[in-house]
């Protein structure tokens, strides 16, 4: 199953959460006056529920007294109106909504989408399929940065809480994406791109062992045991350095195969 780029997706307005926070409306990017305006937003388009006003004013202004607080939220919802539209949202009832309709793209949307079509593929989690590549491809492409990098409100904590909680969620997306796709194009015998993945997942946790062993197999699979090598006792050195620590067996395994001349077998792709 193929989708489309998202690069060529033609919506009225964009929304990106991944990275620096923008929005862009027939191309052209929309300033915010408020930060907590742009915050209403994401939250109602990455969440796409429903919330009574009281349940928003918690999230965003839980330190304003309540006429104060809904004065804030009603002008808040008027901005966003004028900036999308008025068929984009629900936002004249008790429980404000932000309804999802093609001309509004969010990427984290999208990256959730591509991700859920390699997930209902039916081979094991474990497996990979040459329909899974194009999907996968195209999110990791979407993922420019954390989900809202650099984005934090003083003064709400609940709103800080749970964009924490989904920038923890889309880098363990992120990272699982990058691991098979790193044994995707390994099975394809394209290392180049192998290895390119394979250091994207180890920069995302440079303690990772799981993605340092995969790293070192790409390396020799790709004919580069002295590389492989090399980020071997990379590896050693921060452990030892940071926690005074060696790496776990399998890993040593995988290395004394490797000088032994012993390469582990490529991995299969359906």
């Amino acid at each position: 199953m193929l989708t489309d780029n998202p690069e060529k997706h033609m919506s009225n307005s964009r929304l990106f959460l991944l990275g620096p926070t923008r929005l862009e409306k027939d191309g052209l990017p929309i300033k915010f006056a408020r930060q907590k305006m742009f915050a209403l937003l994401a939250y109602l388009a990455v969440t796409g529920e429903s919330y009574n006003r009281e349940a928003l004013i918690g999230m965003l202004w839980p330190n304003f007294n309540e006429a104060q607080a809904h004065a804030y939220l009603r002008n808040n919802l008027w901005s966003l109106r004028e900036v999308l539209g008025e068929e984009c949202g629900c936002f004249e009832q008790d429980h404000i909504s932000l309804d999802q309709i093609p001309e509004l793209w969010t990427d984290v949307l999208e990256f959730r989408r591509l991700i859920s079509i390699y997930s209902s593929h039916s081979h094991p989690d474990n497996e990979i399929c040459q329909a899974c590549m194009t999907p996968l491809s195209e999110a990791v492409h979407l993922y420019r940065g954390d989900f809202m990098a650099g984005f934090n409100l003083r003064d709400s904590e609940q709103f800080n809480e749970w964009q924490f909680y989904e920038a923890e969620s889309l880098r363990r997306d992120l990272a699982e994406i990058l691991n098979r796709l790193a044994l995707g194009k390994s099975a394809q015998r394209q290392f180049e791109q192998a290895i390119h993945y394979a250091k994207r997942y180890l920069a995302l946790d440079k303690y990772n062992e799981q993605a340092v062993m995969l790293l070192i197999e790409i390396l020799a699979w790709a004919g580069q045991p002295a590389a492989a090598l090399r980020q071997y006792h990379e590896f050693v050195n921060i452990l030892k350095k940071e926690f005074d620590a060696l790496p776990a067996e399998d890993t040593t395994a995988l290395v004394q195969s490797i000088k032994a001349g012993k390469i582990p077998p490529l991995p299969s792709i359906r």
